[in-house]
């Protein structure tokens, strides 16, 4: 990611107003804050930090399935908001995993603090809403290799096909988010890993390729079932976000406002800020910002992707 790209999606996050989207202020300390960006030699250097926390995936180690249904809709519910936040910004997140979801659990009022870290993998244009991304053979490989995505990538990112395909980051990012879901609750991703009782073993590139590419021609999950979770709204939401087609799976800004209260509900943690965050987002789709501060780049960056 360029330099100018994670400061501009710094500066954006904090210096926009949550309430401008429906969202509560606090949301912009969701974020990862940025400190240090500069070149050094050939090479870009960025240095984020974040309140002394544990990742989601530590989190949900020691809890009882029974606390993993208490705790987690409020981390999920938060974590949407948070992204919500950047899509209203036309940031996506291209890597959102349980490694960069962070959790500080122990605060005064006894509701966790969720950060959304890695901002190197948040991309977009301020105010230009163009979410394609094209992926090829060579971008594939790439992509495959790239830390904690292993298990968490989309259908769609799989194809044998020596063509170029065009997918949205925005149900990307949907997908990856139900994945993280289900890693919350059994300790694995849905696609990915073969589990036992001595641990979990990942699968070899050459069978998670085949393994997802049926996924995506059949449109339908080969993945175990959830069999620990009693929270039959969190699994609702799970199962619609690795909705196999990417046609017919929801952007998180499309989701309605009603399942992601009973989501919350559901839970054992209530916000201390309020839920009319979760009522009002679809005001977002009638705002329009008036400054575009990266326009300028904004046919490079489509070029790039």
């Amino acid at each position: 990611m360029p330099l100018w790209q994670i400061e501009g999606v710094d500066k954006q996050i904090r210096k926009n107003d949550p309430k401008r989207y429906g969202l509560a202020p606090k949301i912009k300390d969701s974020f990862a804050e940025l400190r240090v960006a500069e070149r050094v030699g050939d090479y870009f250097c960025a240095v984020t930090t974040w309140p002394k926390s544990v990742s989601l995936k530590e989190y949900m180690r020691t809890m009882t399935p029974e606390e993993k249904d208490s705790v987690l809709p409020f981390v999920i519910v938060r974590a949407i908001s948070a992204l919500k936040y950047l899509e209203a910004m036309s940031f996506v997140h291209d890597n959102i995993n349980p490694e960069n979801i962070m959790i500080r659990p122990r605060m005064a009022n006894g509701v966790p603090e969720v950060i959304i870290t890695d901002l190197h993998s948040v991309t977009g244009d301020y105010n230009f809403n163009y979410y394609s991304l094209s992926l090829d053979s060579s971008m594939k490989l790439r992509y495959a290799k790239a830390a904690c995505e292993h298990g968490y990538r989309p259908p769609e990112d799989y194809s044998y096909v020596g063509v170029t395909w065009t997918v949205d980051k925005r149900k990307r990012l949907s997908w990856m988010l139900g994945a993280t879901i289900y890693a919350a609750l059994t300790g694995t991703p849905p696609y990915g890993f073969t589990s036992s009782s001595t641990g979990a073993t990942p699968w070899n590139d050459e069978k998670l390729y085949d393994v997802m590419n049926k996924v995506r021609l059949s449109k339908e999950h080969t993945f175990p079932p959830v069999k620990t979770s009693h929270n039959g709204v969190l699994l609702f939401l799970m199962n619609r976000l690795l909705t196999c087609s990417d046609r017919l799976r929801p952007t998180l800004s499309s989701l309605n406002p009603a399942l992601l209260e009973q989501v919350m509900n559901s839970g054992g943690i209530k916000p201390v800020d309020g839920g009319n965050a979760l009522r009002v987002w679809p005001l977002i789709k009638s705002i329009t910002a008036t400054v575009n501060p990266f326009y300028r780049h904004a046919a490079d960056q489509s070029k790039s992707q």
